[in-house]
């Protein structure tokens, strides 16, 4: 789905910190069928964009000295200062101050209260994205230890609501006017409490079962599933760097 008028408050963008981009881009394309545009970019971060078809899906940025791999997700607002006030006054802290993204946004990243990264983008000169669809965004969720808690950050910053849990881990859904935008997962029993919480970036597929087969022989890690979950058929994978998400058949609601 091309992504045309974007909501605030919503997941609409992700981006990748990666110590080793050509693995990073050969995984990615092999799995999600990525192509990447400026491969060899200027800026002193080394961002590429990566691209789904004809359109931006995210951007790979090099990691910092000591920065883990990850994925963001980012969130899509009309005033990136205003939230991030709104942020800080409900126990939230900035993890990087506004800036221009080479995807042609202007972004900033985030703490919640508890500590779990997610970023921030006002669209500036950038092209429509899509989500949705097998290669792209399809969902985002929330790990979480309090799940009250949560819900009184992101219902302060964005107005999100919490649905009812379901299903046997309590998963819930997030809603903005009603419509579901995305995820949250109390702390299922087998993670491991040493493992800090945070926000899972979901991929659509069209056949998690053979990316989870896929993963592997290109250089990923397939950590749990394929599975079959409330939000549809999925396994949760890492990169050859490290940086977990998940892939699911975009039977999920996605945001619009």
């Amino acid at each position: 789905m091309r992504i045309e008028t974007y909501r605030p408050g919503v997941p609409y963008w992700a981006e990748l910190t990666n110590d080793d981009p050509a693995a990073a881009r050969a995984f990615y394309r092999a799995l999600l069928g990525w192509r990447f545009s400026n491969v060899e970019p200027a800026d002193a971060d080394g961002a590429v964009i990566c691209v789904l078809g004809d359109t931006p899906v995210g951007v790979m940025e090099r990691a910092r000295d000591g920065q883990p791999s990850s994925w963001t997700s980012y969130l899509y607002v009309d005033d990136i200062e205003q939230t991030l006030d709104r942020i800080i006054a409900a126990g939230g802290k900035l993890v990087r101050p506004p800036r221009a993204s080479a995807g042609g946004r202007r972004v900033a990243t985030f703490t919640d209260a508890a500590g779990v990264v997610l970023g921030l983008f006002e669209l500036g000169s950038a092209q429509p994205s899509v989500v949705g669809e097998p290669g792209a965004l399809i969902w985002g969720e929330l790990i979480t230890d309090d799940v009250e808690a949560s819900a009184a950050f992101y219902r302060a910053v964005f107005g999100w609501e919490l649905s009812s849990p379901h299903g046997p881990l309590n998963r819930r859904e997030w809603l903005l006017d009603g419509q579901r935008i995305a995820g949250l997962l109390p702390r299922p029993p087998a993670m491991p409490s040493e493992v800090p919480v945070y926000w899972d970036t979901w991929f659509g597929s069209a056949d998690p079962d053979g990316a989870a087969r896929l993963a592997p022989d290109v250089g990923g890690t397939l950590l749990i599933g394929p599975i079959d979950s409330e939000h549809g058929r999925l396994s949760v994978l890492t990169d050859p760097a490290g940086a977990v998400f998940s892939v699911s058949a975009p039977t999920t609601r996605s945001p619009a």
